[in-house]
């Protein structure tokens, strides 16, 4: 009898012990998948954010980009009008005439190449 009671009580104790090593290493794996869900949720927080930012950087750098052609174009069209005024003289060929008789000139020049000799 005496054998028997001791089993009993050494079943009781490993049965207790493995209750907490299970209970402690479910408690373990709770806490370390709670830190990696707050890391993981910072890092797509910051990558939303980041995405955000780009767009609007996006979106200001097209509207800008607009802006400075729109410009462009105007001074271009100031700047013809005052070469057309200035330069040539009423009678004469007028900008774009005089530009397209370049451009045939130059186009000329670089399909047929000066003679080397």
């Amino acid at each position: 009898m005496n054998i028997y009671n001791h089993q009993n009580k050494l079943k009781i104790l490993l049965s207790v012990i493995g209750i907490i090593i299970v209970s402690a290493s479910l408690w373990y794996t709770n806490s370390l998948v709670n830190q990696i869900r707050k890391n993981e949720r910072q890092n797509m927080e910051l990558w939303a954010s980041t995405i955000v930012k780009k767009s609007q950087l996006v979106t200001s750098r097209d509207s800008l980009f607009q802006v400075l052609k729109t410009e462009e174009r105007k001074r271009v069209a100031i700047l013809g009008k005052a070469f057309e005024n200035f330069v040539f003289f009423p009678e004469g060929p007028t900008f774009a005439e005089y530009s397209t008789k370049n451009m045939r000139i130059i186009r000329n020049m670089i399909v047929t190449p000066f003679p080397l000799f």
